[in-house]
């Protein structure tokens, strides 16, 4: 028994066409056959058959129409099948025009034989016996699926005439072509198909007509112009030459294996189904927290293939420091939630912090496309056009998309799917702010294991007779930071511990390296997101490195100002850059204008401010940020003590004459205030370091805190009269 719905519905079997005359037992066998080998939910069923009013009982309805046709049929129940939660018709392919046609397409697609294509294509078309589905009385088919089996039609005219052209068989396809414009005057693609087959014939002019032809009805029906392929094919034409360069008309092949018409016959999927998740990372500790968040966000994405018009499409982002753990984060929830994605998951590295291979969005669609079993010749060359490709092949499927290590929001925009049915995870160093503006994407932070988890994972890695205290002396060298605890677990495994843990925590960056490759290697890692920075935020990291190694910051945090200070910019600047390292993960905001960063960045940025900038431009930056503290200090003292007030002569450093906050303020910053008092005593700035001890002494008698004024005064007692080099 073959079944046809390429033209009006017709079921033959070996004694001739079965006659099936109710309308809507005809309804049900065309919905069952255009989802054949898959089930078909009631509710689609119902829509199908009767458009906009159901019967008071549909289930029993369909079920009634069912049986019915399954006696028309001649079908015990083999063939057509009740399925959980609907109706299934199984077939073989190649019962089924529409299951051969979209074989044919693909094997046309896959065979580097031009004679061979042409064959194969021209079968195909031939199975086409009128308007499909003309006989049926439905309105939901003839507005969802009907459109699609025709664009699959237009597709496989489009294919045949690419080919003919490619063989120089241009006589054959001009009348076609000419038939094929008349009756689809917007479709450009038939256009540039005709000039070029003309121009081949040699008839140059008429070649030029058809364009003059083609753009009229271009404006006068939606008042644009031609678009880039129909351009290319009348500059090509202009130039005498019959193609565009590479041998092919213009515009964009159909892609390889993706008939636009419906679903195939099982075992034949109508693409690639991608499985390029990379495996998950061995060992993965920790994250209980972190990965529920990840899940939380997921679970308001159910994956589902009937999407409603105003749902977006699902975006999760997982920002963070450099070797924090994003991407094993990310990629052990995909493994997680694949299973909720039938239709594949697509991976793609996009290396955005990479100085030597990122790749560009272009090179990243092609593998994507590549991915999903579209051939190389069959992928446009405009990317814009690549990327409505790419999210049409996607539309209505349910696809996870892992986009890994994006550097930016440009790098990531053309390849997020435009269906809500796909899921798309980023992972970035970057905030990626514009991604949640504008694309509405949920952003998770991911910050650095706590001190507990990174024992757990420490343990898990050395084993557990590893020596406790170099536990604790590893967590805290490596920050927190997933990649380094890694490493440094590969670095101690075959040295005698606590040898291997001392030179660690001596030269951390310097040690945490394993063998050649720079994605092990932390400095290496940290130096991708340092190139990334635009000029005035990284003149920032370096000078927060170069106080951080003068030990003129030793506490956890700092002010704007002190940014301000050491580059001599203003506060707003200051804060827009710090903002800017912020975004990038390089420092960590803390409270209300302060930021910090994890020892190994402040190492890194102590090693770049050594190499960037000369010891005789040291000085400088250094008293600038010294005249900051005695500014900002006076200040703060006067807003609490006013009595004690000592004028003020430079500019605001952005800070606000409040008790509270002056109080909160000289609290945080009284670590940092003790270690400039003995630097500036110790280095040369005798004025500077009388005057915050100064004007600090009001606190300290205040807070009760003599021991602090104790040490200032043992700084000052050794305060030498001459001025030297900073270092």
């Amino acid at each position: 028994m073959e079944f046809r719905i390429l033209g009006p519905l017709e079921v033959v079997d070996q004694s001739g066409t079965l006659d099936i005359p109710a309308a809507k037992h005809r309804t049900l066998l065309a919905t069952l056959l255009l989802r054949v080998n898959q089930t078909v939910s009631i509710e689609h069923l119902t829509d199908c058959i009767w458009d906009d009013q159901p019967p008071a009982n549909p289930r029993r309805s369909v079920a009634t129409y069912v049986t019915r046709l399954r006696q028309a049929l001649g079908d015990d129940g083999t063939m057509l099948r009740s399925a959980p939660g609907g109706y299934r018709i199984d077939l073989i392919a190649d019962r089924l025009d529409l299951a051969r046609f979209n074989d044919l397409m693909r094997r046309a697609a896959d065979t580097a034989q031009p004679q061979l294509q042409i064959r194969m294509l021209t079968e195909a078309l031939s199975l086409w016996r009128g308007d499909p589905l003309g006989d049926i009385a439905s309105e939901h088919l003839h507005g969802t699926e009907v459109p699609r089996l025709v664009e699959s039609w237009v597709w496989a005219r489009e294919r045949r005439a690419d080919v003919a052209l490619r063989l120089g068989r241009h006589a054959e396809v001009i009348a076609e072509l000419r038939q094929l414009t008349a009756e689809y005057p917007l479709r450009e693609r038939f256009w540039a198909q005709l000039m070029l087959a003309l121009r081949q014939a040699g008839r140059q002019a008429e070649a030029l007509a058809a364009y003059d032809t083609a753009r009229r009805s271009l404006v006068d029906a939606l008042g644009v112009e031609p678009g880039t392929d129909l351009r290319a094919a009348h500059a090509a034409v202009l130039a005498g030459d019959a193609h565009t360069g590479n041998g092919l008309p213009p515009g964009i092949a159909p892609p390889a294996g993706t008939p636009p018409a419906t679903a195939p016959p099982a075992g034949t999927p109508p693409v690639t189904v991608p499985h390029q998740l990379p495996p998950a990372v061995a060992s993965f500790t920790g994250r209980d927290d972190d990965l529920a968040r990840l899940h939380a966000l997921l679970g308001e994405h159910d994956g589902g293939d009937q999407p409603t018009p105003d749902v977006a499409p699902f975006v999760a982002v997982v920002t963070g420091t450099a070797g924090v753990g994003k991407t094993a984060l990310a990629v052990h929830c995909a493994h997680q939630v694949a299973h909720r994605y039938p239709d594949g998951q697509l991976y793609i590295n996009v290396r955005g912090y990479d100085p030597r291979h990122p790749i560009d969005v272009s090179t990243a669609l092609d593998t994507l496309l590549r991915g999903l079993g579209i051939a190389g010749a069959d992928i446009p060359q405009d990317v814009n056009v690549k990327a409505g490709l790419y999210r049409s092949i996607l539309h209505n499927r349910r696809i996870l998309v892992l986009i890994d290590n994006a550097k930016s929001v440009d790098q990531v925009r053309l390849l997020l799917p435009g269906t809500p049915t796909c899921l798309t995870l980023v992972t970035s160093r970057d905030s990626l702010s514009g991604l949640v503006a504008r694309e509405g994407a949920t952003r998770l932070r991911l910050d650095r294991l706590p001190d507990a988890e990174a024992g757990v994972l420490l343990r898990t890695l050395l084993g557990p007779e590893a020596d406790a205290s170099a536990i604790v002396t590893l967590t805290d060298v490596c920050a927190g930071l997933p990649l380094a605890l890694r490493i440094a677990a590969e670095r101690v495994a075959d040295e005698p511990l606590p040898t291997a843990v001392a030179d660690l925590a001596a030269h951390p960056l310097d040690h945490l390296v394993t063998g050649e490759d720079p994605h092990t290697a932390l400095r290496a890692v940290l130096s991708w997101s340092y190139a990334a920075l635009p000029a005035d935020a990284a003149e920032v990291f370096r000078a927060i490195g170069l106080a951080r190694r003068a030990g003129l910051v030793p506490g956890h945090s700092w002010d704007i100002g002190v940014a301000a200070a050491l580059t001599g910019c203003s506060f707003d600047e200051a804060r827009r850059r710090l903002r800017v390292l912020a975004a990038a993960h390089l420092v960590e905001p803390r409270s209300c204008k302060r930021y910090g960063m994890h020892d190994l960045l402040t190492a890194y940025a102590a090693e770049l401010a050594d190499i960037a900038i000369p010891r005789d431009g040291r000085r400088a930056p250094i008293e600038r940020l010294l005249r900051f503290y005695a500014e900002a200090t006076t200040i703060d003292v006067a807003s609490v003590f006013p009595d004690d007030a000592e004028p003020v002569t430079l500019p605001d450093w952005g800070h606000l004459v409040d008790p509270d906050v002056a109080l909160c303020w000289l609290e945080i910053e009284l670590p940092n205030l003790l270690s400039v008092v003995q630097y500036a005593a110790d280095n040369g700035w005798p004025d500077h370091a009388r005057r915050i001890a100064r004007v600090v002494r009001p606190y300290l008698l205040g807070q009760s805190r003599y021991a602090e004024i104790d040490t200032i005064e043992k700084h000052l007692a050794g305060v030498r009269p001459v001025a030297c080099d900073a270092e």
